[in-house]
C-alpha cells in the first residue's frame, strides 16, 4: 500500500525539520494524519455521523488551525487522493 502523499494539500506543510518530515497542518506540529485517523477512528467503531466525528477530533485537538472546516478539507483531500490511488491501480 502506497502512503498518503499530502504534498499538494494547501493546509499542510512537510519540513524535514519539523516532526521528522510527517505533513503537519500548517504553522503547527500537529500531524494532520493524526487528526484524520481520529475522524475515522470515530465514523467506523463508534458509528458516529462525520459531522459528529470532526467535533470528537476538534475536542481531542482543539488547536487544529481553521477547526472544522479544516478538518473537512483535510479529510476530502484523502479521499480524493486515495480515489486517485485505485484508479491508478487498476490501469497498471
Amino acid at each position: 500500500m502506497q502512503a498518503h502523499d499530502w504534498q499538494g494539500c494547501p493546509l499542510v506543510s512537510i519540513d524535514p525539520d519539523v516532526v521528522h518530515g510527517e505533513p503537519v497542518f500548517k504553522g503547527t506540529r500537529l500531524p494532520v494524519e493524526i487528526v484524520t485517523n481520529e475522524v475515522h477512528a470515530c465514523m467506523e467503531p463508534r458509528g458516529q455521523s462525520e459531522d459528529d466525528a470532526i467535533e470528537s477530533a476538534l475536542e481531542s485537538f482543539p488547536a487544529t488551525p481553521g477547526g472544522a472546516d479544516a478538518i473537512r478539507e483535510a479529510l476530502a483531500y484523502h479521499e480524493a487522493h486515495e480515489y486517485q490511488l485505485q484508479l491508478e491501480s487498476r490501469t497498471i
